[in-house]
């Protein structure tokens, strides 16, 4: 077996299409689509790397939380404040799905990836997956989640599922993994799949990389990677939003139509890709530490919000505490704001609306444009089979032009939906010259 170069030295310079063949940098290294197909994973640059619009970001995300109606007095930038339990730290409130400033970043983040042409679309559809932000407060220990796979049960045979994440901080965050990895269980989709067997253990172990995802960066990967979350303390404080990709010839979103819509009109708490509820709490919490549950409740939302349990077995029986009002006690997402009677965010916009839904075409938001939505286009079916015909017939298959999204900006057309609260600050010299050539490998920092 060939050796695994370190993945960590990633360069994400866009090129011109007319200087080099296609899927090669001017440096004659691999462009981003192609590293993310032969390795699984990749790191790019987009317009958060610049520290103004970062901080911007910040700013408005924090905002978002003071905005959210089931919170109780949110103190965002106190550093105690926990909008979620558990280690992980995954947000899982309605809000943090449905409010303007988050819907407004996912289009960005769809156009960033759009423009970097990284992900292997191929003539298909995109459909942008519901994922939730971290909000990780200094000490937080994420629990051990040895190697698995996160595969989605619900795709089907020739979908193509991505994860990820855009870093929110001004410090390096870290993605530990086996590239290489993701295409050695064909198209299986078992949802969270871990790696169970010693012997699968050690080999997968030898070709573990620790992947640098510096500031304002995106990793992306083929959920099918093997992977892994490590259980180390966090130094300070860590934001980021979770990013989910679908690629498929399908027309029905991930988790099908009726859910998709009953989780927008309502603004209800969506699954994760690989079909999990989003927990508000660890289930370690109802066994173990209940006494935690109820001061971190009455503390964080609004009485709509709360409810109580009684303990029915053990030496704490008839014990009632409160606690968040939930879906279950198996899988502990919370309601709807609907359910809760509190004020919904602004309905969903027939843009927003299609994001969530396999397309071809988009109108976004983006940072360059964050009042007036641009036209994005992906690779029509028959310019993919154009470009795959005429690799066979032409002696050097490189230099036939691999199909890229186009952007267009529609005279006078913008969709609607008022601007976003995340506004694009200008870029610096000294931003523009990082382009991610650095060495990003540092084994004493924490990884994810």
């Amino acid at each position: 077996m060939s050796s695994i170069p370190n993945l960590s030295a990633l360069s994400s310079t866009p090129t011109s299409p007319e200087a080099v063949p296609t899927g090669v940098n001017a440096d004659g290294s691999l462009d981003a689509q192609e590293r993310l197909k032969r390795d699984g994973v990749v790191v790019i640059k987009t317009a958060l790397a610049n520290p103004d619009t970062r901080t911007a970001t910040r700013a408005g995300f924090y905002q978002h939380i003071r905005e959210s109606p089931e919170f109780l007095n949110p103190t965002p930038e106190d550093p105690q404040w926990k909008p979620s339990l558990g280690g992980f730290a995954g947000m899982a409130n309605p809000s943090s799905f449905h409010s303007k400033f988050v819907r407004e970043l996912r289009e960005m983040m769809v156009a960033e990836v759009l423009e970097a042409d990284v992900l292997p679309l191929e003539g298909r559809s995109l459909e942008k997956v519901f994922d939730r932000f971290i909000f990780r407060n200094q000490g937080d220990t994420p629990s051990a989640e040895s190697m698995h796979r996160d595969e989605a049960e619900t795709a089907v045979d020739g979908d193509t599922v991505l994860g990820g994440w855009v870093n929110l901080d001004d410090h390096d965050q870290f993605f530990s993994c086996a590239p290489r990895t993701h295409t050695m269980v064909g198209g299986q989709n078992k949802g969270f799949a871990k790696i169970k067997s010693a012997s699968e253990q050690a080999f997968f172990r030898a070709m573990f990389q620790r992947i640098v995802i510096p500031p304002g960066h995106m990793v992306i990967f083929y959920e099918r990677l093997v992977h892994e979350v490590l259980s180390i303390r966090a130094p300070r404080r860590m934001l980021r939003l979770m990013l989910g990709w679908r690629i498929t010839d399908q027309t029905e979103p991930l988790f099908g139509e009726a859910l998709t819509t009953e989780w927008t009109q309502r603004q209800s708490v969506p699954y994760l890709k690989s079909g999990q509820h989003t927990p508000i709490l660890p289930q370690l919490y109802l066994s173990n530490w209940w006494r935690r549950i109820e001061p971190w409740a009455t503390r964080m939302f609004q009485a709509v919000c709360l409810t109580t349990h009684t303990i029915s077995s053990g030496a704490n029986a008839g014990t009632t505490y409160t606690l968040p009002r939930m879906d279950s006690m198996r899988d502990r997402s919370m309601l709807s704001l609907h359910e809760y009677g509190l004020p919904l965010h602004r309905a969903y916009d027939e843009h927003e609306l299609r994001l969530l839904r396999p397309q071809r075409e988009w109108m976004l938001y983006t940072f360059a444009s964050p009042l007036k939505r641009v036209k994005y286009v992906a690779p029509t079916p028959e310019g993919w089979a154009l470009y795959e015909a005429t690799q066979r017939m032409i002696s050097h298959p490189d230099r036939a032009r691999r199909p890229r999204p186009s952007i267009a900006h529609p005279e006078g057309e913008d969709g609607g939906g008022g601007g976003p609260s995340v506004a694009r600050a200008p870029s610096t010299s000294s931003e523009d010259e990082r382009e991610g050539e650095s060495d990003w490998f540092d084994e004493d920092e924490m990884s994810e």
